[in-house]
C-alpha cells in the first residue's frame, strides 16, 4: 500500500510518500521546507516534486493521511483541505490523527511517559501527555506565564520522562527531571506509522483547541487529469 503523509500544522510544510507492505514500512521519499507562512504557496509543487523524486504516479496511492492540529489555524486549513481534495480526486481513503499525537509518536524519544507541547501563540503552550502512544490526558492550552494553572497540571501528571514538540523551553521548570526533545514538526516516519496502523481514522475534523477564525473548504477537489502546478 501507498500513503502520502502531509503536515502543514506547525512551522513547517512537510510530505512523505511511504510504503507498507508485511516487512514494515519504507520511505520512499519526504521533505521537510520550514517555513511560518506561505503554506498555501509551497504544498502543492512540494507534493507534486515528492511524487517525481519517488518515481510514483500519484494514482498509485491509496490513503493520503494529514495531522488535524492543534497548530496554527491558517497552515492547518491549508494542509487538511489540500489532503481532503487529493484524496477525493485520486478516489482513496483519507485518515487524520491530531499533530500532538503525530509528535508523541516520534521514534526518537527515549521515555514512555511523555509530555508534548506545542507553541500556541499569544503566550500559551497546547499540551497533552502520554504513555507511550496511549494519551493519559486530552489535549488542552496552557498559559505559559500562568504558576498556578501549570503547577497544578504538572501535578497530574509528574513523571513525565520526556518534553517534546516545539515548546518544551516554556515549561521544563516544572518537570525538571526530564529531557527535553524538540521537534519544530512531526517526523514523517511517526505519521506513517499512525497513517497505516489499524485504528479507525476516518474522522479528519481539525482539532481546535482555541476557536479557529476561519473554516475549513471542501470545496476544493485536486486532479490528476491536469497539468503539474508550477512551482
Amino acid at each position: 500500500m501507498l500513503g502520502l503523509v502531509i503536515d502543514t500544522s506547525v512551522g513547517a510544510c512537510t510530505v512523505g510518500l511511504y510504503e507498507s507492505d508485511p516487512n514494515g514500512l519504507t520511505c520512499l521519499y519526504d521533505d521537510t521546507a520550514l517555513m511560518s507562512r506561505g503554506h498555501q504557496e509551497h504544498i502543492g509543487p512540494q507534493i507534486w516534486n515528492c511524487f517525481h523524486k519517488a518515481g510514483i504516479n500519484p494514482k498509485a496511492l491509496d490513503r493520503v493521511c494529514v495531522t488535524l492540529g492543534p497548530g496554527s489555524f491558517t497552515g492547518l486549513r491549508v494542509g487538511l483541505s489540500f489532503a481532503k481534495g487529493l484524496a477525493e480526486g485520486a478516489g482513496v481513503r483519507l485518515r487524520g490523527f491530531s499533530t500532538l499525537e503525530a509528535m508523541a509518536a516520534f521514534e526518537g524519544l527515549t521515555d514512555t511517559r511523555r509530555l508534548v507541547v506545542i507553541e500556541a501563540g499569544r503566550g500559551q503552550v497546547y499540551v497533552q501527555a502520554f504513555d507511550g502512544m496511549a494519551a493519559i490526558t486530552s489535549p488542552i492550552s496552557l498559559n505559559i506565564n500562568d504558576n498556578e494553572a501549570l503547577t497544578a497540571y504538572a501535578n497530574t501528571v509528574p513523571d513525565v520522562g520526556v518534553l517534546t514538540g516545539n515548546g518544551g523551553d516554556h515549561v521544563r521548570s516544572y518537570w525538571p527531571q526530564a529531557l527535553v526533545i524538540p521537534q519544530i514538526c512531526p517526523s514523517t516516519q511517526a505519521m506513517a506509522r499512525l497513517g497505516f496502523d489499524d485504528l479507525d481514522r476516518s474522522d479528519v475534523k481539525p482539532v481546535y483547541i482555541r476557536e479557529p477564525d476561519a473554516k475549513v473548504s471542501d470545496k476544493r477537489i485536486v486532479r490528476f487529469d491536469t497539468e503539474r502546478p508550477r512551482a
